[in-house]
């Protein structure tokens, strides 16, 4: 996968700590847009992200959002996940997808 272009849309929930002291974890969902190329088709598709957050960085799992467009990537499918650390540059995505 490579994307050219992404819009992305977030609701975030912080996990407020007994104390009352600020909060440094917490969770996530969100929609992404992405504008790019899987397995040499260009395209639109959308992926729907749950995360958890830590001081340390972010555990992210998502899926391709069914379409029924005119698009090359209508009929993609998959799912993948992220880590990503705080103070990384690049973040590797693992997606196990197919195109119908």
């Amino acid at each position: 996968m490579e994307a050219t272009r992404t819009t992305c849309a977030y609701t975030i929930a912080y996990t407020v700590p007994e104390d009352g002291s600020t909060p440094t974890t917490g969770f996530c969902t969100g929609i992404q847009l992405l504008t790019g190329t899987v397995a040499g088709r260009t395209g639109t598709f959308v992926l729907e992200e749950r995360a958890t957050f830590t001081p340390e960085g972010v555990e992210c799992a998502f899926t391709v959002v069914p379409t029924h467009t005119a698009d090359p990537l209508r009929r993609l499918a998959g799912s993948g996940s992220y880590t990503a650390r705080h103070g990384e540059r690049k973040v590797a995505y693992r997606f196990a997808h197919e195109l119908g």
